[in-house]
């Protein structure tokens, strides 16, 4: 089986979560023991104190099973679409992160109000967990080394990242980390794109299309991490900017369709470049539920216990 189920947020397309609070009271009221995270819920779309409220009531709906997920967004239609400046976005996360982390902590948010009053209102219910662990979603250098200076872990990889870049940013984040918190030892979260089949070439005859023109159109509208600046600034990419959109051989390459022995193998070996002891396993886009479903099923039965055998959790 797996430890944690998780919910991604985006808005206005198919494929992705447009309400992960909500997705996730529906996933606790049908479990009894799996972790649910967001991964990630888009905070300067949120009030901060609303959020908190919210937060803490899935806590205790779900029994103390919530690990909160949070990033900045960067998607332009977004922030348009709710009436927000895309160019608030880090300082409505930083607010927002700042009353969480009262509220989840210290078990009260502190909030400057614009006349200068300090608002400290109790939140209520309380969480079952004290705190809810937060996680950050972080790409910039800068992101990466504020999620490691508060001690909270990051996520770590991507669809669309060379291993490289990957490798990289681990780097960032544990000096930062070791930096900040001598002796503490990080969570590292590691999402990975990965279909495990029986027959893999069969899949990519059969869904290969599907989920190049899925990708293809997720990189028009969400960005491509690949093609962002050295700052971390997302934009629209061009078929000159990313291999992806003119080389469907680059894509197959990305979309890891292994059988089961090649999925140890690959894992094995990629933690030995970054030891991570968290895995997210993302099923691509445009995979029929059919494939999907077998693929997890394939992971949990005949890769994740080879992997436990490693010690990778």
């Amino acid at each position: 089986g797996f430890d944690s189920v998780w919910i991604a947020e985006h808005h206005f397309t198919a494929g992705f979560c447009p309400s992960p609070l909500l997705l996730a009271a529906a996933v606790a009221s049908r479990t009894e023991r799996i972790r649910i995270g967001t991964g990630v819920l888009i905070a300067p779309l949120y009030h901060p104190l609303r959020l908190a409220e919210n937060v803490c009531l899935l806590d205790a709906v779900s029994g103390g099973r919530l690990i909160l997920g949070l990033g900045q967004g960067y998607v332009h239609q977004e922030f348009a679409a709710y009436g927000l400046a895309r160019q608030e976005r880090t300082a409505r996360f930083l607010e927002t992160v700042g009353v969480l982390r009262g509220v989840l902590e210290q078990g009260s948010p502190a909030r400057i109000a614009p006349n200068g009053e300090k608002r400290a209102p109790q939140i209520w219910p309380e969480p079952v967990q004290h705190p809810v662990p937060i996680w950050i979603g972080a790409y910039s250098a800068a992101a990466i080394r504020r999620a490691a200076r508060w001690g909270y872990p990051f996520f770590l990889g991507g669809t669309n990242l060379p291993r490289e870049l990957i490798v990289a940013k681990y780097r960032t984040y544990l000096t930062a980390f070791a930096e900040r918190n001598p002796g503490k030892a990080p969570v590292v979260p590691l999402l990975q794109a990965l279909i495990v089949s029986k027959d893999p070439e069969r899949v990519w005859s059969r869904f290969g299309n599907s989920m190049t023109a899925v990708m293809r159109d997720n990189l028009r509208r969400y960005g491509s991490v690949v093609a962002a600046d050295a700052t971390g600034s997302y934009r629209t990419v061009t078929e000159e900017d990313d291999p992806v959109f003119a080389d469907r051989q680059e894509l197959r390459r990305r979309l890891l369709i292994l059988g089961p022995e090649e999925a140890v193998s690959f894992l094995s070996e990629l933690r030995g470049q970054i030891p991570f002891n968290y895995l997210i396993i993302a099923p691509p886009p445009g995979l029929p539920r059919m494939v999907a479903q077998e693929s997890l099923e394939l992971f949990a039965s005949r890769v994740r216990p080879r992997l436990m055998d490693d010690e990778i959790p």
